[in-house]
């Protein structure tokens, strides 16, 4: 039997805490226990992992394509 080799997951509420109106800035942002941990024991097995998310906030504005590239560097950091 074949294994996956691409885990995609989703940012908001599986790797950082979802709030009510959105992540919109680094201060707001704060993983979910153990999701960082197990990100990093994923890729030590040889998986590739990837982050999907759907950002509305930058489609209404409240958040520039800037302070999300921001969050995404912080994340992969």
């Amino acid at each position: 039997m074949l294994r996956p080799r691409l885990i995609l997951l989703d940012r908001d509420g599986v790797i950082n805490t979802d709030l009510p109106k959105g992540v919109s800035s680094l201060s707001q942002w704060n993983p979910i226990p153990g999701s960082l941990e197990t990100i990093v024991a994923l890729k030590k097995k040889g998986f590739c992992v990837a982050v999907v998310t759907n950002q509305g906030m930058v489609g209404r504005g409240e958040l520039s394509v800037e302070g999300l590239e921001a969050l995404h560097a912080h994340l992969q950091n």
